[in-house]
């Protein structure tokens, strides 16, 4: 169970930005859109002499697409290459349609790939939906100065699985990163194969499972977050809803099984499955939206329980990264602006035992005439960054500072403070800083670690004030609380969202 109170679920419209603590383990390495696309190259490539390979790009219109994806430009292109060829120094000379390309090809690791996987990047291209028909692209290879490099189309490019060498893999990327078609091509065409005498016995095709996982992150264990029963059965419901739903709009057969549900402290998960991969494939085209809703529907990467040292992703596979007839994956940042708080010179990092919890806790104050609010922080000890440090070896904190709009200090009416162990809270007058300097003080406190660790901070607000605006951060719903030492060289700094 979730302590301090229980998450809020919120809907958010945001741009994916994906940071990448998941390893991907198929080229290109990213967690980018596959399909829809107007972009391929053809399958076999020209090759002017043995050194040298040429991709010829191929733009073909997708009919009543609406994608993104369908229209998107052509900045990039990655080459999954054998580990060996890159070189320091490659002697490597890449041109487009005859002519050099702005900047120069350069080997660099899959951007979210096991150690040992390498790319060689072509950028800069400028090409779109337009220009891109037909372009030509040429690699020649060589040996550097030290004898050392590939030489050959295959020797270079690490073929995909079941190909053979000499098959190039080559993703082409937009400029947002977003898109990522994959395209094949190779110096040789296969043979087709003989005719069967008779007509082969097919197996049954195997289920495809699909699994979507909400993942919490903890990136430096703080202050434990927990789902709740009651989101493990919303996100089931939803994630299953959902796919029924797209599953009969583009006809995909369900296997009539119950959805396996799993949820944990840090994890929700739905699993279905589908007669096989080729029936789950039909909602490819769907998966990118309905993976957005999932993780707008539970996650606001704004509040300050996701972010900062707390993060969320949403995972489609069959269970096993990395593997699944529909692979997808989100994760969100957001990166509020700095403020100008505290007003006084400190070090507000984590570096005394003193901590805000990042969850502001918002419920009725019982008795009051008025019906006024109570936002309430949650102090706790934890371990600081440097426990031996001036700051770390604090033992007192003296006092909290709050940043709040000057102009709306009648919205505030007392604050109530109640350190562990305590029968009550003890009601305070509320006390500001000079105008203009936006800050709300809750002193003295002079409270050791014990009496701190599990203490409560409530603000007794106007019940028609709104708390994000009270706080100079309006529609977020967030407040930024300082903590204080006797020396008041130390004042870590926290966000608490409600």
């Amino acid at each position: 169970m979730m302590k301090g109170g229980t998450l809020a679920m919120a809907v958010l419209a945001v741009a994916v930005v994906l940071t990448q603590a998941v390893t991907i383990k198929k080229f290109p390495y990213l967690p980018c859109a596959k399909k829809p696309t107007a972009y391929s190259v053809l399958p076999t490539v020209r090759n002017p002499d043995p050194k040298t390979f040429c991709f010829t790009i191929q733009v073909t219109a997708t009919e009543n697409c609406t994608s993104y994806c369908c229209g998107a430009d052509l900045r990039k292109i990655l080459i999954d290459v054998n580990p060996e060829c890159a070189v320091q120094n490659p002697n490597i000379h890449v041109t487009l349609n005859d002519g050099p390309i702005k900047a120069g090809p350069a080997f660099e690791p899959g951007p979210n790939g096991p150690n040992n996987s390498v790319v060689l990047r072509l950028t800069q291209l400028g090409l779109n939906i337009t220009t891109a028909h037909g372009a030509e692209v040429c690699i020649s290879l060589a040996r550097n100065s030290q004898g050392a490099g590939c030489r050959t189309m295959q020797e270079f490019c690490k073929p995909p699985a079941g190909e053979a060498d000499g098959t190039c893999a080559v993703a082409m990327l937009d400029s947002q990163y977003d898109c990522c078609p994959i395209a094949k091509a190779s110096s040789y065409v296969m043979p087709p194969p003989p005719p069967p005498e008779s007509p082969p016995v097919l197996p049954a095709p195997e289920p495809c499972p699909v699994c979507v996982t909400l993942n919490r992150i903890e990136y430096f264990p703080l202050y434990p977050i927990s789902f709740t029963a009651q989101q493990c059965q919303a996100w089931a419901d939803m994630v299953v809803s959902n796919i029924t739903a797209f599953a009969g709009l583009v006809d995909a057969t369900l296997l009539n099984l119950p959805p396996a549900v799993k949820c944990e402290d840090d994890m929700l998960q739905a699993c279905v499955k589908f007669a096989s991969a080729e029936e789950g494939y039909k909602l490819e085209e769907y998966m990118e939206p309905l993976v957005q809703l999932w993780y707008s529907s539970f996650v606001n990467p704004c509040k300050a329980y996701w972010r900062g040292w707390y993060g969320a992703s949403v995972t489609v596979n069959d269970g096993v990264d990395g593997s699944g007839c529909l692979q997808h994956y989100t994760s969100l940042v957001c990166d509020p602006a700095p403020i100008d708080f505290p007003k006084c010179k400190c070090d507000t990092g984590m570096v005394t035992p003193f901590f805000a919890a990042p969850i502001l806790e918002k419920r009725p104050f019982e008795g009051s005439r008025t019906n006024d609010t109570l936002y309430c922080f949650t102090v706790f000890v934890s371990t600081p960054f440097d426990p031996d440090s001036p700051c770390g070896r604090t033992t007192n904190l003296l006092k909290a500072e709050i940043y709040a709009d000057d102009a709306q200090r009648r919205k505030v009416k007392n604050i109530l403070v109640r350190p562990n162990g305590a029968n009550s809270s003890r009601l305070m007058s509320t006390s500001w800083a000079s105008p203009g300097e936006q800050t709300l003080k809750v002193t003295p406190l002079n409270w050791n670690r014990e009496q701190a660790h599990g203490a409560s901070i409530c603000l007794v607000v106007d019940n028609a004030a709104d708390i994000g605006s009270f706080c100079n951060a309006p529609g977020s719903d967030t407040c930024t609380i300082i903590f204080f030492d006797d020396t008041k060289d130390c004042c870590p700094k926290f966000d608490a969202s409600v």
